[in-house]
């Protein structure tokens, strides 16, 4: 994500995990063994001043029993510091609710990927995706961990025309090198303006 060579209007210049640590539970991730409680981190919105912030780095803004007024009260917070936010969850019907915080200058996106039992209810995401289109709020999907082209070409398929990005990404923790080639090629080979692959 913060890599220039993607040359992604998505590609922050700084971070910001609003919890600990993510109790969401996904089996593949490996930042989450433990699903306890989690913590808010204490955040020096100073050191933000100016940039482009992806919230959401590894440690979902949504966690399990989460404070409703916690992301709101973040959001507002980065644009008092001149932020951009690039927001990603893979719970939509909670981005649903707070979406009334963000503006034209943000991105707000789900994180979807394969085999995982958590991942946002399709009726949750249009009713985001439509929300977004009228309050003119810029979109994104991250698609990732993948792990074949059949279910990466069916969400691009679904998404394309509905949000402004897609990114699609390997599994880094247990990806096989020859599959993940092989999707990359296909995916590419598609030549979709608003996808992007992860090298």
């Amino acid at each position: 994500m913060f890599s220039r060579k993607y040359k992604l209007p998505t590609v922050c210049d700084n971070y910001l995990n609003v919890y600990d640590k993510c109790n969401i539970g996904c089996s593949f991730c490996k930042f989450n063994k433990d699903i306890s409680e989690v913590k808010l981190k204490v955040i020096d919105f100073k050191k933000y001043k100016n940039q482009k912030v992806l919230v959401c780095y590894s440690v979902d803004p949504y966690p399990l029993n989460y404070d409703e007024k916690i992301i709101p009260s973040v959001i507002e917070e980065l644009h008092n510091n001149n932020c951009n936010i690039v927001f990603l969850t893979r719970r939509a019907d909670c981005l649903t609710k707070d979406i009334n915080v963000f503006n034209k200058g943000d991105y707000i996106g789900v994180s979807i990927s394969e085999n995982c039992t958590n991942n946002s209810l399709a009726e949750d995401i249009e009713k985001l995706l439509d929300l977004a289109n009228k309050f003119n709020i810029k979109t994104w999907i991250s698609l990732e961990p993948i792990e074949t082209f059949e279910f990466t070409y069916e969400i691009i398929k679904k998404y394309k025309d509905k949000v402004d990005i897609i990114r699609v990404g390997k599994n880094d923790l247990n990806h096989n090198k020859e599959i993940w080639e092989t999707i990359k090629l296909k995916t590419n080979e598609l030549n979709i303006k608003n996808v992007f692959v992860k090298e």
